[in-house]
């Protein structure tokens, strides 16, 4: 029976479910956004929003001897994957995704805070998106797809026939009596 906190469990889940990444990776990948974030903001918010965190996501929010500002987002993105071990790319998706799943957790006052705190550029990491209110629309209306037959067909895959075109690929060269296999340079075809 798991002990863990139902708001940390539910920051994981958000992380993995954006990005994929197994229940040990979100946690090195929040860790790893939460300790360049602390080392760029002021004491007193840093406190603050350590207070709001989930316990095992506190420790990673430390007080940084040597507070950094960054001036630009891809500078935080390199910071992060320096601190991740990753390439840039990756680094910058988690830490999108850790990002909105830390505006989920923290209070409205003190995720202004943060923003203002940040600037504009980094800040907007910190903006709450708009989720989608109305499920999208399939791509597909009641037209038929692979699933339900081949494309131009009017059975289903499971019912074709094992009779395959004698020209084909898999039997042979297209238009060809011999296999794809016993040719060769030398070889003249049987037209």
């Amino acid at each position: 029976m798991s002990t863990e906190q139902p708001i940390y469990a539910l920051f994981k889940s958000q992380v993995a479910a954006h990005t994929g990444l197994a229940e040990v990776e979100c946690e090195f990948a929040a860790r790893a956004v939460l300790v360049v974030l602390s080392s760029m903001i002021p004491n007193a918010l840093r406190q603050d929003i350590r207070a709001e965190l989930p316990e095992p996501l506190r420790d990673a929010f430390t007080q940084s001897p040597d507070s950094q500002f960054l001036e630009s987002a891809d500078a935080f993105f390199i910071e992060v994957a320096k601190t991740e071990h990753l390439p840039v790319g990756f680094a910058k998706e988690h830490t999108f995704v850790v990002c909105q799943a830390l505006v989920e957790l923290l209070s409205a006052e003190t995720l202004t805070r943060l923003v203002e705190a940040l600037g504009p550029e980094l800040g907007s990491l910190f903006r709450r998106r708009e989720r989608l209110r109305t499920p999208p629309k399939p791509l597909h209306d009641d037209r038929e797809t692979l699933s339900t037959g081949r494309p131009g067909g009017h059975e289903p895959i499971a019912k074709a026939t094992t009779n395959a075109r004698a020209d084909s690929l898999a039997l042979g060269r297209s238009g060809g009596k011999r296999p794809i296999s016993e040719a060769h340079p030398g070889h003249k075809d049987d037209r």
